[in-house]
């Protein structure tokens, strides 16, 4: 297959990014996928940060982001050789959320953005914050009682969204997202 990377983006930066990866991404296309927020890829895929095999390091974010998304022997391992990475391993340690088709990774790429815009953008927007600032919390318990203080529940609560969600369910019918 032909290598390259295609980021699916929204027109917010409330809503996640998909990466579709195919055929080899290497150095900045890597980096580029650990900052994404979900990565599907091909069979063929191969991933690797090889900066160290030409006297560099991954400092557009690789070198942070590897550690934190894949077991840490493991990523310490992959930054000091450059040693590649196959999709179906990077889908074991849970950096690949699907694994597609051969050839077809942007169209499956295309389908989980599109499960994610099936469900409510109040909670996806709301999902993502508080992910995005317990993040850096260190302690699980500590992390679950600040996503118990944020504003967002305040904000989920009051949304139209959830009145709407939970409406439809008791009605046994699809729900009409408003996204308020």
């Amino acid at each position: 297959p032909h290598g390259g990377f295609a980021g699916l983006t929204s027109r917010t930066k409330q809503k996640p990014v998909i990466a579709a990866v195919n055929g080899f991404a290497f150095g900045g296309g890597f980096e580029t996928a650990l900052a994404c927020d979900l990565v599907v890829a091909d069979p063929a895929a191969t991933f690797a940060l090889s900066e160290v095999r030409v006297g560099l390091f991954a400092g557009a974010g690789g070198i942070v982001r590897l550690p934190r998304q894949f077991p840490r022997k493991l990523a310490l391992e992959l930054l000091l050789t450059g040693r590649p990475i196959d999709a179906p391993t990077a889908h074991h340690h849970g950096f690949v959320n699907r694994i597609s088709e051969p050839g077809k990774a942007l169209d499956a790429a295309r389908a989980l953005a599109q499960e994610i815009l099936s469900v409510s953008p109040t909670s996806v927007r709301l999902t993502l914050q508080v992910l995005r600032e317990t993040d850096g919390i260190a302690d699980a318990d500590e992390a679950a009682r600040a996503a118990q203080t944020t504003s967002a529940i305040d904000t989920l609560m009051m949304s139209d969204d959830m009145v709407e969600g939970t409406t439809a369910f008791a009605q046994k019918r699809p729900p009409q997202w408003k996204n308020r």
